[in-house]
Parts: structure tokens; C-alpha cells; sequence
């Protein structure tokens, strides 16, 4: 799982709501996560401040262990 999709889980985010605050598509956000896409700065920029990630914003698309269920 990409970082950008475990933010957004933990702050109890939808795919919907992060694309409004971040002012993407909502399937923008979801080929973000699924690392189908690889998002200008910009748009990393703005992923970044919807999801409170006040880390460098690339770190955004690292591969993370999944969260045990």
C-alpha cells in the first residue's frame, strides 16, 4: 500500500473527500493510491495538505506495510 492511501485511511478520509480538499478528480486519487499514476508536484503538493502530511510530499507514493486488520 502506498503512504498517501495509509493517511488517508487513518485520518478516516474518503477517496471523495481528499480529491475536494486537494482539488483532484476523485479517480485521480484513486490511481494515486493504486500507483497507477505518478502525480505532478502540484498535485502532490495539494494531496499532501489535504492529508495533514507535513513530511516532504514525495513520501506520499512509498510502499508501506499494510495495517494488520
Amino acid at each position: 500500500m502506498l503512504r498517501c492511501k495509509q493517511q488517508r485511511l487513518a485520518s478516516g478520509l474518503s477517496q471523495n473527500e481528499v480529491a475536494r480538499q486537494a482539488r483532484l478528480h476523485p479517480s485521480t486519487v484513486c490511481t494515486i493510491e493504486s500507483g497507477r499514476f505518478l502525480p505532478g508536484r502540484g498535485q502532490l503538493a495539494r494531496l499532501a495538505a489535504a492529508l495533514n502530511f507535513s513530511d516532504d510530499p514525495e513520501r506520499l507514493l512509498e510502499e508501506v506495510q499494510d495495517a494488520p486488520s
